[in-house]
């Protein structure tokens, strides 16, 4: 049982709302159904009731706090105990990292380091130079178009290139992107400013409902919403290779140009004791990119 999960659990429970839960966390609200999903699938019965004044356990579902509390505080107890905290890493990374690079990452390292625990969350730049101050993280990975921090060590990793792109059926795909005003909405949770000079010229209208800072972002929500053709959205271009391939999004061909942000890695600005787990993190994730990728800006 994942205790990841738990903790969502946990914390949807205190609140009795996912999306307080999920800023609590630093996750987004996804992630938190996705967590509470795989408890009720993994225990078979109904955790949670929804209902328009917020989720509220079920029977079942204050049986299984009980249970939820005890497992935590054994785990707890078990990693004060053995001295084990040394063996798990804690990972942040903000939503475009996190759907381009986090998943194999973390594959990849189990496979190495079978016997160390990741610990994973998302989170906004802030959050993470936050956490790495203050010891509440390991490792981080953050997209910006420049960073530098008196607070945490910063190293370049890769370039991110950036698309816009919408369902084919767009009408901006039939009368041109300027004739198409009052459709051209743009999802995006990236606010870079290369992108506020484009918004003004090409007649987009910028909405920050999934902002970075609002919602933690969840890009996968918002490239199903550009499958139906009612927005535009600006995407790591790595996320959307398939869906270009499949004809179920394409790129405008009026912002069709070279776009790109920044990858950078964050660590503690003094070694610490899990120096060589972080090393090994951060060689893995340089294995996985192509060598052109890793090109450092001038």
């Amino acid at each position: 049982m994942n205790t990841t999960h738990i903790k969502s659990f946990m914390y949807v429970a205190k609140y009795n709302s996912i999306s307080k839960a999920a800023l609590e966390l630093n996750y987004s609200n996804s992630t938190v159904q996705g967590h509470l999903k795989a408890l009720e699938m993994e225990l078979n019965t109904k955790l949670y009731e929804r209902t328009s004044t917020g989720i509220y356990l079920t029977e079942k579902g204050f049986l299984f706090l009980d249970y939820a509390r005890k497992i935590l505080d054994i785990i707890d107890d078990i990693q004060t105990t053995f001295k084990l905290h040394d063996s798990i890493i804690r990972v942040s990374a903000t939503e475009s990292v996190n759907v381009s690079l986090i998943n194999p990452l973390i594959n990849k390292f189990i496979k190495k380091y079978p016997s160390v625990e990741i610990e994973y969350t998302k989170s906004t730049t802030d959050t993470a130079v936050e956490k790495i101050s203050t010891n509440q993280c390991d490792v981080s990975l953050i997209a910006e178009p420049q960073f530098s921090s008196s607070k945490v060590h910063s190293e370049f990793l890769c370039k991110m290139p950036l698309s816009f792109v919408t369902s084919p059926k767009h009408i901006c795909f039939k009368v041109g992107l300027l004739n198409s005003r009052e459709h051209n909405i743009l999802l995006c949770t990236m606010a870079l400013p290369v992108v506020t000079g484009i918004l003004k010229n090409a007649g987009l209208c910028f909405s920050e409902f999934f902002s970075a800072e609002k919602n933690i972002g969840d890009l996968q929500t918002i490239k199903e919403l550009a499958y139906e053709g009612h927005v535009i959205t600006l995407l790591p271009t790595r996320l959307i290779k398939d869906d270009l391939s499949a004809n179920r999004l394409k790129v405008i061909p009026e912002l069709d140009r070279d776009l790109s942000t920044n990858v950078y890695i964050l660590t503690p600005p003094e070694a610490t004791s899990k120096k060589e787990l972080i090393d090994g993190f951060i060689s893995l994730l340089r294995a996985i990119l192509p060598e052109s990728r890793q090109k450092c800006p001038r």
